[in-house]
C-alpha cells in the first residue's frame, strides 16, 4: 500500500464503520481507503483487501461498488488464508436459516432475564453455531460462500 500514491490507507475500529459496524474495507473518500477491523485477525484480513486495491486488482467507489477489476470469491479466499496464516484457525458462523433464527429466538426468550441481559441475541446465536477451521486447504469457495452469505 506504500507504493499507491493515489490513495491514503487508514485503519479504524469496525464499531466506527458508518455503513454497518462490521469489519470491511471501503473507500471513505475520493483518495481514501479505510480498513475497518474488530480484532487482530480481521486487521490482517482487511489489510489484504487494502493491498489488493493498492495493487490494482480491483477498486471501489464510496458506495462500495466495484468500479475496476473484479472482486470475487478468490479475493476472499486470499484474505481468509492470510488471516488463517497468522493464527492457524478461523472461527466462523455458517449461514443460518430464518427458521433456525426463529427457533433460537424462542429458546432465547425463555432464558432468564439475567442471561438475556448479559448476552445479546446475536452473541447467543453466534456462540451456539460458531465453527472452527483448522486446515488452510479448507479455505475454499464453498466455505467462503457459507461465511459471506451469513454476513450479507
Amino acid at each position: 500500500m506504500r507504493k499507491d500514491k493515489n490513495n491514503r490507507y487508514i485503519y479504524a475500529k469496525a464499531k466506527d464503520n458508518p455503513n454497518s459496524g462490521v469489519p470491511q474495507t471501503v473507500r471513505t473518500g475520493t483518495n481514501e481507503i479505510t480498513m475497518y477491523y474488530d480484532d487482530f485477525y480481521k486487521l490482517i484480513h482487511e489489510t489484504r483487501h487494502g493491498g489488493q486495491i493498492a495493487r490494482g486488482e480491483f477498486d471501489i467507489n464510496v458506495k462500495g461498488n466495484v468500479i475496476k477489476g473484479s472482486f470475487g470469491v478468490s479475493k476472499e479466499i486470499d484474505a481468509y488464508r492470510a488471516q488463517y496464516s497468522y493464527d492457524g484457525i478461523i472461527e466462523y458462523v455458517p449461514m443460518i436459516t430464518s427458521e433456525t433464527v426463529d427457533k433460537e429466538l424462542n429458546v432465547y426468550c425463555r432464558l432468564s432475564q439475567e442471561v438475556r441481559k448479559s448476552t445479546p441475541i446475536d452473541v447467543y446465536i453466534k456462540k451456539k453455531y460458531k465453527r472452527e477451521l483448522n486446515d488452510i486447504n479448507s479455505v475454499n469457495k464453498a466455505l467462503i460462500n457459507l461465511i459471506v452469505r451469513n454476513y450479507s
